[in-house]
């Protein structure tokens, strides 16, 4: 249940992390006093239908958003790691082939800055497969209770919009753009590739 947690966190190792809500514990394990201010109730129950959003910025600076429930992991990577199969930038990453999306090219703002010391990363774990967006910053995790509108989204790979305060985020359809660009890793990948990113190193100590 969804009630037991109050939110998330960023660890210091670039981890996402859910922080336990003691009274929601209390509720979902019926240890809660009966009497309850009906107040409590009502705010636990729209705390439950908010949705927590991992921002970032592309190019163009505007804040964009992703449910902070698919992102698997942060990172900073080195743009010299990141090798081209066909006209696709992949990583390897935790001893697999990790397929990257320039997000910045995928909208339509020009290509990212691969010459910088350091790369912003997305790290998405679906269908026991990792993908990276690559951002220009990662700006914050933040909740909104108002629920996504569809309206003016006409763009591919957009799902729609949100206010944050007093902040206009698009959300982004994730789904819908590993789909259009990566329809099964096998496919673009190839053999070589793959058996070097499966290589493992031993540490032999006399």
């Amino acid at each position: 249940s969804l009630s037991v947690f109050s939110g998330a966190t960023i660890m210091g190792d670039g981890t996402v992390a859910l922080i336990l809500d003691p009274s929601g514990i209390a509720n979902w394990t019926n240890l809660s006093h009966l009497m309850q201010d009906k107040k409590e109730v009502v705010v636990a129950s729209s705390k439950e239908e908010s949705q927590e959003m991992l921002l970032f910025k592309l190019a163009d600076q505007a804040l964009y958003g992703i449910p902070l429930c698919l992102i698997n992991r942060l990172e900073e990577i080195d743009p010299r790691d990141i090798e081209m199969v066909g006209s696709k930038r992949v990583l390897r990453y935790r001893e697999k082939v990790m397929p990257l999306v320039d997000m910045n090219q995928r909208f339509g703002l020009g290509d990212s800055d691969f010459n910088s010391e350091k790369m912003s990363l997305l790290v998405l774990f679906l269908n026991r497969q990792y993908y990276g967006f690559l951002v220009n910053e990662i700006s914050d995790i933040a909740t909104s209770d108002f629920a996504i509108q569809t309206i003016a989204t006409e763009q591919s790979g957009i799902m729609g919009s949100l206010f944050i305060g007093e902040k206009t985020v698009t959300v982004i359809d994730t789904f819908q753009i590993i789909d259009s660009g990566y329809q099964g890793i096998d496919g673009i990948v190839n053999r070589g590739l793959v058996e070097k990113a499966k290589k493992k190193v031993v540490l032999v100590v006399e």
